[in-house]
């Protein structure tokens, strides 16, 4: 079999990127040589997990004392890959790149040498589902609800965006911080785009997964992305009954699930359980993939609609929502790229607020915003013009896919509603300064954003590199210093006098975030 080389892997994830959603997932975000994982990262030797295509360590930010520090980092080997392996680890990468919900883990960085691919994410410190039901026991029936409605938030954007998971297990959701209750999706080692013309879906045939959580389907080797929701199924039984739907050795195990016979739901493991759950699960469960509940369908369960927390916006937060949005329609392109930028450097901890708003801007729960659901909110609520509105809509939609991806959204907040302190504008203009010479070029820009010239979604589409530039080049020199990137981010008059002074190395000085 022909083996492939890092450069052929590289360009094939970055151009099945730009060609779904254009540039803006490669944003300050992918890095070549010269840079390195170690010009940034310091990897420490604790292990925190593994997934199909490599290890999982954690690794701190260098120079760092704030709240965006700690992360993951997962390293994946390129020497000699086999075609297969190579098609295998292109997906998983291209896939969480492009991965942009509240209830997925964050991608912050992809590192690539001559030798492998280095994937820094999120480090969601709260410890596994799996390890909270081992530590508290089945959860009762209302948090059980909530916890599903999170996963299931998770899974109808993978499905609506074309991806099947094919890994959905306890193992795989993580609460972002100890003690708390907001779960996020991690691991594409076994992900793939399935989708089809609708309403057809496309099948798979490759077995793959987890055997406990796999639906009967998979393990006869023709499946869909309903697989998903069958392994969705098989989490919910286990957070409510405190036990697993299928035992036995492997290959009991196996006829077992292939016939559809999970454990009795009559036993006293299920006494505490409301009927609602109970259906709720045996609808998942379901041996057709065709009869089995669909995420949408799901997400309209009674259970789920009578005990989940759904998220609402406080009116007397509407006007000041409305100022940044109208505020960042008005920005020049490039000052908008920096942001694009940016919002993958806010931590979720630091952006419930925003989280809860974009949720509950989502009335489809598809984890984007349509220009209807937008339309609702100002043109309804606040008589905003429609003309008004579709503006905002367009100068948000950095993608040009018609719909707003959570990134674009926490974009758009930035402008006025997040304290931009310099840890934060540090990395963002780090992010930029590929060579890590304390400026940004022309031919950084290149390889941040990468050509604008060709493919959809640009989001500085048609402009020439030199002219961005010349939008935050206040000394007129052909690059952008620190000095110059804050005060243009900010809007502010640049300094003269600030113009020696270095950029915080990976954002030195701190403050946290407030949202406003």
């Amino acid at each position: 079999m022909n083996s492939r080389s890092v450069e052929q892997v590289s360009v094939h994830v970055t151009e099945m990127v730009r060609e779904r959603m254009g540039t803006l997932p490669l944003l300050g975000r992918y890095h070549r040589l010269p840079r390195r994982l170690e010009d940034d990262f310091e990897v420490k030797g604790d292990e925190l997990g593994s997934g199909y295509n490599g290890a999982v360590m954690k690794a701190r930010r260098k120079n760092v004392t704030g709240p965006i520090k700690h992360f993951a980092v997962k390293k994946m080997n390129l020497t000699g890959l086999d075609a297969r392996h190579a098609a295998t680890l292109e997906q998983e990468v291209q896939i969480f790149l492009c991965m942009d919900h509240p209830h997925i883990a964050r991608l912050v960085n992809v590192y690539e040498t001559s030798t492998e691919l280095n994937l820094v994410m999120e480090c969601c410190s709260g410890g596994e589902l799996y390890d909270r039901l081992k530590t508290d026991g089945p959860f009762p029936d209302g948090k059980a609800a909530q916890a599903t409605h999170q996963m299931l938030l998770a899974v109808h954007y993978m499905h609506c965006h074309g991806v099947s998971h094919r890994d959905i297990k306890l193992e795989n959701f993580l609460y972002d911080v100890p003690g708390g209750n907001n779960l996020k999706l991690i691991d594409f080692g076994f992900s793939r785009y399935c989708e089809e013309a609708q309403p057809t879906l496309r099948r798979m045939n490759t077995p793959c997964g987890t055997m406990h959580y796999m639906a009967p389907e998979v393990l006869n080797e023709n499946y869909t992305n309903q697989c998903d929701m069958w392994s969705l199924g098989v989490i919910v039984y286990i957070m409510v009954s405190g036990i697993m739907p299928f035992t036995g050795k492997s290959g009991v195990l196996r006829g077992k699930i292939t016939s559809g016979s999970y454990r009795t739901m009559q036993s006293c493991f299920w006494a505490g359980a409301s009927q609602e759950s109970k259906d709720f699960t045996k609808a998942l469960l379901v041996k057709d993939p065709s009869q089995r509940m669909t995420a949408k369908q799901a997400l309209q369960h009674p259970w789920i609609l009578n005990n989940s927390k759904l998220a609402t916006i406080d009116a007397q937060r509407l006007p000041s929502m409305l100022a940044a949005l109208q505020t960042y329609r008005s920005m020049p392109k490039f000052r908008r790229c920096c942001f694009a930028a940016m919002a993958w450097h806010l931590p979720s901890k630091e952006s419930l607020k925003l989280q809860a708003e974009f949720l509950a801007i989502d009335k489809e729960q598809s984890g984007t915003i349509s220009l209807s659901e937008l339309q609702e909110l100002f043109v309804q609520k606040l008589q905003v013009p429609e003309a008004d509105v579709i503006d905002i809509f367009n100068a948000m939609d950095a993608t040009y896919d018609n719909e707003i991806h959570y990134s674009e959204f926490l974009a758009a907040m930035l402008s006025t509603r997040v304290d931009l302190h310099d840890q934060l504008m540090g990395l963002t203009f780090r992010g930029f300064d590929e060579d890590l010479s304390g400026y940004i070029t022309a031919e950084n820009l290149h390889e941040s954003v990468g050509s604008i010239y060709a493919g959809r979604g640009e989001l500085c589409d048609g402009e020439k590199l030199g002219t961005l530039l010349k939008e935050a080049d206040a000394l007129k020199d052909g690059r952008v210093s620190f000095p110059e990137f804050a005060a243009f981010v900010r809007g502010v008059p640049f300094d003269i006098n600030a113009k020696e002074r270095a950029y915080p190395r990976a954002g030195a000085s701190p403050q946290c975030c407030s949202i406003m």
